[in-house]
Formats: C-alpha cells, structure tokens, sequence
C-alpha cells in the first residue's frame, strides 16, 4: 500500500507552515510622519483708508527644489536635504498664498479681497512666486528660517491687465535650535515680516493716505 502523501497535500502544508511563519514574523512599526501648517498673526491695525476696488489673489507659483511638501534644509554649500519624516500639511505654493488673502483681506487695503473663483471681475490681480522655502543649517551655530516671495500687482485696464507695484522679499529669522518645531516658528515669522513689508509698500504705491 503506497502511504506517500498526495503532491497536492504537500503543496497546501507548504503553504500553510509559509503563511504561519510570515504571521510569526516581527512586524515593524508603521512610519511616523509629522506634518506641519504655517500660521501669521497680523497684529497692525487696519488702514483708515482703502484702495477702491477688488483684489484677486492666485496662487503662488514655486521655484523646483521647494514645490513638494517636504520641509528642505540646506546644510552646505550647494548641498540640500528634504526631510522624509516632516512634511507641510498643504502644498508651500497654496499655503503661503491662502495666509496672504488673509492677511490683505485684514489689512483693509481693498474693498474686498475675492476668490479666483468668483464671478465678480477683479480691479487688481496679485501674483506670487515663492522663490526659497527652508531652513538654513549651514552654520550649526547660526541657524535660520529663511523665505524670499517674489510679489507682482496688476492692475485691470479695458482690454489688458497692467503692473503697477512689483518687488522681491526675503526673510531670514535667527532660530534657537535646529528641531522642526522651531524652524516652522521661524517661517511663520519670515512670512509676517514679508507680508507687513509687502502691505506697507502697497499702500505707499497706491496712495492709501487715510482718505
């Protein structure tokens, strides 16, 4: 009498003591990463006087190297690292662009500030382009925030828009250490700074005297 094992039985005890084993084996702990969301705090007064008319913020377009959500350090000469493990929660381009309409909006430079979504034709187009976004380690005793907005107003004409106000900022604030926390209170605070200058210059430009 042939007692050997079926080849079919065989097969299905080899993969049952494969599957125990796989459920046996030390499973590793699932990838923590932290994610972040960049905040102002506008702590001017708003104008007395306002700019007749609607602004439209789009936006902001990025310059390659800080489009994607992971936070970027540069930590040589040249040499740049962006961090697996911390991320942006928001796209830097919409991010940066949504806390801008907020801060125009309450600043009360225009009439309103509306969406690129509405139907209302817009009096003054407002167009960024985030040229730097990250922390600057390159000195380990000096560590920084650094962000550089490139900003261009339009102003709509009968068949055509025109510029009437453009400029570049950069921020670099001094962080007390190197930890992602701190870099991200550092940002918040190049971009106040950045957004106070960018309304200053505005109202300078287009004549908000109190009127």
């Amino acid at each position: 009498m042939n007692n050997k094992p079926l080849p079919g039985l065989i097969f299905f005890l080899m993969l049952l003591a494969a599957i125990t084993a796989f459920s046996c084996a030390p499973k590793r702990p699932p990838i923590e990463r932290n994610h972040y969301l960049l905040e102002t705090f506008r702590e001017q007064p708003a104008h007395k006087g306002i700019i007749p008319g609607a602004l439209t913020i789009r936006d902001f377009s990025v310059s390659p190297g800080y489009q994607g959500r992971e936070i970027v350090y540069k930590i040589g000469n040249n040499i740049a690292r962006a961090d697996f493990y911390n991320l942006y929660f928001v796209l830097p381009g919409p991010m940066i662009a949504q806390l801008t309409r907020s801060w125009i909006s309450d600043s009360g430079l225009f009439d309103s500030v509306i969406p690129m979504s509405s139907h209302m034709d817009a009096d003054y187009l407002l167009e960024g382009t985030i040229a730097s976004i990250y922390g600057d380690l390159r000195d380990p005793a000096n560590p920084g925030a650094v962000m550089e907005i490139n900003f261009l107003l339009l102003k709509s004409t009968d068949f055509e828009y025109e510029i009437v106000f453009q400029n570049k900022y950069k921020s670099h604030t001094r962080m007390e250490g190197t930890g992602t926390g701190l870099l991200i209170e550092g940002l918040n605070k190049s971009l106040e700074d950045i957004l106070a200058s960018l309304e200053e210059d505005l109202a300078e430009v287009l004549k908000v005297n109190g009127k």
